[in-house]
């Protein structure tokens, strides 16, 4: 018989956290659980880890040469047999009522696709430094089909371990986008409400756990290129979801973000492309002009990315009415 829920976890040299994250699946109020380890290639004692466990809703899989991320999510998909499929990093925690009360959206609604939820953000220690991601990032959650506030943020604004889908998501959408390195989860997301409804619990659920072997830590210019990318391509799938103007200015924006993080970096001449290119995406964009003629006379206050993120917040929101008449 299969089980309710897939929980897959791909592990790459987290022996230090991965019994936590092994006993938060565990201690689920929901038991009706397969839980699939993808160890990819690990250096360390993974493999001991998982077997000092000895529950046999846990299967596991060791892949002979380094997959990577996309390639390992893909993996767990793949294997799994559940009604839902749940992706668990391999440092992150469940709270116990986690896949209860995300299974209550799914059967409230049998057309949801994807159900996630508010989470907390813990050190490597597991000290809370966050008590609220969505209060930390000042986001409102949204549900229902594809819209312009999905495609702005490249997603849902969501850490995997927050998410879960349906088996019927794979059938129709497929699987993770190989392609891409930064944005694979949210452009995945993406998919999936151009398809299907999303919903949320509104309430803080499972751990997100920031330290330095983080992955979402390897910010990059790469990153605003690949996410501009997935706006524009989901935009030209469905079209419906977001205007003409507004799409220019969401793919502008990543090219600033690009650009402001070059501009850190004092490597002045490739932060000067990025802006060029939100300009020749959005020429009325009021800060890329700015930032150009910045990259020449370097002024120093004007590179202040947290400054710059909550003017992107603050422009989306001043757009929001006007989008609905674009």
């Amino acid at each position: 018989m299969e089980p309710t829920f897939s929980v897959y976890i791909p592990a790459y040299n987290h022996a230090k956290y991965l019994g936590q994250t092994i006993e938060s699946v565990l201690g689920q109020t929901c038991g009706d659980f397969e839980l699939i380890i993808i160890d990819d290639c690990s250096t360390d004692n993974t493999k001991e880890v998982v077997y000092s466990f000895k529950d046999k809703r846990i299967s596991y899989y060791y892949n002979e040469k380094n997959l990577g991320c996309v390639a390992s999510n893909n993996k767990g998909i793949s294997l799994s047999k559940g009604k839902y499929i749940y992706n668990l990093d391999s440092d992150d925690l469940m709270f116990p009522t986690n896949l209860e009360k995300k299974e209550k959206i799914f059967r409230k609604t049998p057309n949801i696709g994807l159900v996630y939820s508010d989470c907390n953000i813990i050190d490597h220690e597991g000290n809370i430094l966050e008590e609220s991601y969505w209060k930390s990032e000042r986001y409102t959650p949204v549900r229902g089909r594809l819209n312009y506030q999905m495609i702005a943020s490249c997603g849902l604004v969501m850490p995997t371990q927050a998410t879960v889908f349906t088996r019927e998501v794979v059938q129709k959408i497929g699987y993770q986008n190989t392609k891409l390195v930064h944005p694979h989860d949210g452009e995945y997301w993406l998919r999936i409400a151009g398809e299907f409804e999303v919903d949320y619990v509104p309430e803080v659920l499972c751990s997100w756990r920031i330290h330095q072997a983080g992955r979402h830590l390897t910010k990059d210019e790469n990153m605003y290129i690949e996410r501009a990318s997935v706006i524009r391509d989901i935009s030209a799938k469905y079209p419906w979801a977001i205007s003409k103007n507004f799409k220019k200015i969401c793919i502008a924006n990543n090219f600033c973000q690009g650009g402001l993080l070059l501009a850190q970096k004092s490597d002045y001449r490739a932060a000067r492309d990025f802006f060029m290119n939100a300009l020749k995406d959005c020429p009325y964009h009021p800060l890329a002009l700015i930032w150009y003629l910045n990259t020449y006379t370097k002024i120093e206050t004007l590179w202040n990315i947290k400054a710059a993120k909550k003017y992107f917040l603050k422009f989306l929101r001043m757009l929001d009415k006007q989008e609905r008449y674009f």
